[in-house]
């Protein structure tokens, strides 16, 4: 079909980008697929957290769980100064569960003193005892320690070894 003269004319006259659909600004767009980001990350946390429960040790009790972790902190707690800030990067759960117990924070390990501050503040008021060897390498432990805990250290209850 052959168009007439007049027409062609006219659309010449028009400028490219009115012969493009409407599209929608580029900031509008992002925002679009910034909040389906936000959708899919809020599934996938969602997803994470169910696989998070289907081993056996996701269908343990918590006060069960809490004994456990207790347990191995206080074993821990001399040669793995920060096993217990790595428990609470687990899972939601285990992490809301160190978190709210502050027995567990009581119990500091020496060997890093920048887990001091938070331990002090995550015992909540409870006796602090603090556990660690004593050696060449690590002079200065004890007085990072110390000046970590600040007034607390005082009233805190040292546990030291004699490193080999």
């Amino acid at each position: 079909m052959e168009v007439p003269a007049h027409e062609h004319a006219t659309r010449a006259k028009k400028p490219w980008s009115s012969t493009l659909p409407d599209r929608p600004p580029a900031a509008q767009k992002i925002a679009e697929a910034e909040q389906q980001i936000a959708r899919y990350e809020l599934e996938l946390a969602r997803l994470k957290r169910a696989r998070n429960k289907l081993p056996p040790v996701g269908h343990l009790p918590m006060e069960l769980l809490l004994r456990i972790i207790s347990l191995a902190w206080v074993e821990r707690a001399f040669h793995e100064p920060d096993w217990l800030v790595k428990i609470t990067h687990m899972c939601s759960d285990w992490r809301r569960l160190a978190l709210g117990a502050p027995a567990l924070w009581a119990h500091v390990g020496l060997e890093n003193p920048r887990y001091v501050r938070a331990a002090l503040e995550r015992s909540r008021g409870l006796p602090l005892t603090v556990v660690g060897a004593l050696d060449r390498e690590r002079p200065l432990a004890v007085e990072a320690c110390r000046a970590a805990l600040g007034s607390s250290a005082a009233s805190a209850h040292w546990i030291f070894a004699q490193s080999t």
